[in-house]
């Protein structure tokens, strides 16, 4: 990160301070967001005046230093270069959440009780989720993750004003007409017509591809909707492209099922096969050929 954008930007490592990374963090002008009284003792004792940051646990029981823990923070007075304190929402994805607001209070009173000790000290409390709640969960910065993608935290309420930026299309290695009605895939849980055209692509599970998506899931081949048939293998997925047969050019270039794109969000993906946006993109294998643009 530090040799891609250069000097003068700050970049907060999550997680915690692990065991042989201070040399890292100094460096590269890093900043460990702390989550443990052990940390910051360490960090106070080998660096010094580094900056750093403090995650605070509100309510999310994960990572985090406790209401307890942060007296103990302050009987120690201004002993840190502390210039952010973070949180994180348990319920964001539920704006009715009574829990958000109850964090809400919390961080902001442990945020009141730090800045006498530390006047710059900024407050980071919301994730994608967070931001949807309104100004009052926004703080001094905000920390967009599945936002980024083009995704919503919860694929039933998709936030209008996101757009996707991931695209995912599969090589179509196979074309076949059938002659006959046949199944198609392990366990033959789904019979196809004949007349059909099915097309075998190289992308399953192992790439991501749910298991649970079969007998709901759809791509795109030239601009049609195609479904998909059968169950999905660990390699293979087999979709019926009969209605986008008329729309084909054969060009020789290799034909792509679309997955993911300009017909086909993240969030609709997650609602076929029943899990969420972050489930979907984190689960991608890592045999996809991948394009930043």
């Amino acid at each position: 990160m530090r040799a891609a954008i250069g000097k003068g930007a700050d970049i907060y490592v999550l997680n915690g301070l692990v065991g042989g990374a201070i040399e890292d963090f100094l460096g590269h002008d890093l900043r460990p967001v702390l989550n443990a009284l052990c940390q910051i003792e360490r960090w106070q004792e080998q660096v010094g005046q580094a900056p750093c940051a403090v995650m605070l646990d509100t309510g999310m029981t994960r990572l985090g230093i406790s209401t307890r823990e942060l007296s103990v923070l302050l009987d120690k007075g201004p002993s840190l270069n502390l210039v952010l304190a973070l949180s994180h929402l348990a319920c964001a994805d539920d704006p009715s959440a009574e829990k958000n607001s109850v964090q809400l209070q919390h961080f902001r009173h442990c945020v009141e009780l730090l800045k006498p000790l530390y006047p710059g000290l900024r407050a980071s409390l919301s994730s994608t989720a967070g931001i949807g709640l309104g100004d009052g969960y926004h703080f001094d910065l905000l920390r967009p993750g599945i936002g980024l993608y083009g995704a919503s935290p919860d694929p039933n309420n998709a936030w209008p004003w996101l757009a996707s930026v991931v695209e995912l299309r599969l090589p179509v290695i196979q074309v076949r007409t059938l002659i006959q009605q046949a199944t198609v895939g392990y366990g033959a849980s789904q019979t196809v017509v004949g007349g059909s055209t099915l097309a075998t692509v190289y992308g399953g599970y192992a790439d991501g591809l749910m298991r649970s998506v079969a007998g709901r899931g759809f791509g795109y081949l030239a601009g049609v909707r195609v479904p998909l048939v059968g169950r999905v293998s660990m390699d293979y997925c087999v979709f019926d492209i009969t209605d986008a047969v008329p729309c084909l050019v054969d060009d020789g270039q290799e034909w792509q099922i679309e997955i993911l794109g300009p017909h086909q969000t993240v969030d609709e993906i997650a609602l076929q096969s029943g899990t969420i946006g972050y489930e979907v993109l984190t689960s991608m294998g890592c045999r996809y050929q991948r394009r930043y643009v």
